[in-house]
């Protein structure tokens, strides 16, 4: 989904977009090479590392956050096979997070919009 559709859509702000699955890739790769440099980090240290990336570190960047692992294990997940089916099978939610902070897009159509000169086509 295109990042600019997602910054205008109210009820899709805090999607992320293309690019910031591309950073978060960026990052995960990071932290992977990290890990092989000191492998001697324990778990709890991970965790810790992976709390202030995500919470001190990436202010600007909530949709990447989202994405990012919090523990070793599924910073390991998203190590194996391509980076974007790790990414996605880490970022798997439960019922209660989606409940919380997902968006019913099930009636989402295409079509033109009704706001003369301000767009075009996309998606309602």
């Amino acid at each position: 989904v295109g990042g600019a559709f997602l910054d205008r859509h109210p009820l899709l702000q805090d999607y992320p977009s293309e690019k910031d699955w591309e950073r978060a890739q960026d990052v995960v790769s990071g932290l992977v090479d990290l890990r092989d440099k000191h492998p001697q980090l324990t778990e709890i240290q991970w965790i810790d590392f992976l709390y202030r990336l995500k919470h001190e570190m990436l202010d600007d960047a909530q949709r990447v956050k989202q994405i990012l692992p919090e523990t070793l294990d599924e910073l390991l997940l998203m190590k194996q096979g391509t980076e974007a089916t790790g990414l996605v099978n880490a970022t798997t939610r439960d019922v209660e997070w989606l409940q919380e902070h997902g968006y019913c897009l099930d009636n989402i159509q295409e079509g033109t919009s009704k706001i003369e000169g301000a767009a075009g086509r996309g998606a309602f």
